[in-house]
């Protein structure tokens, strides 16, 4: 299987809550996954009200902020994991 730019997909396994595996794809950094969630959540602009989107791109920025600059998009697993305790 290959990503969009034609590279191989380097698969990992990432635990989920109570010791469910989960298999993802790493290839997609996380920093740019919360900016394309803020660019979805901009129908407000056309005075649409989205709590929803707006509290998806709250959670992707907050991510994005307290974990590694080079995490990938499958860490914001690890980081919702850490809300719950």
């Amino acid at each position: 299987m290959r990503n969009q730019f034609g590279k191989p997909l380097r698969q990992h396994l990432v635990p989920g809550g109570d010791e469910v595996k989960a298999l993802f794809a790493t290839v997609f950094p996380l920093r740019l996954m919360a900016k394309d969630v803020r660019t979805a959540d901009e129908a407000y602009a056309l005075g649409i009200a989205t709590p929803l989107a707006d509290l998806c791109a709250q959670l992707w920025d907050a991510a994005a902020q307290t974990l590694d600059e080079k995490a990938n998009h499958t860490e914001v697993l690890r980081y919702m994991e850490r809300l719950g305790g």
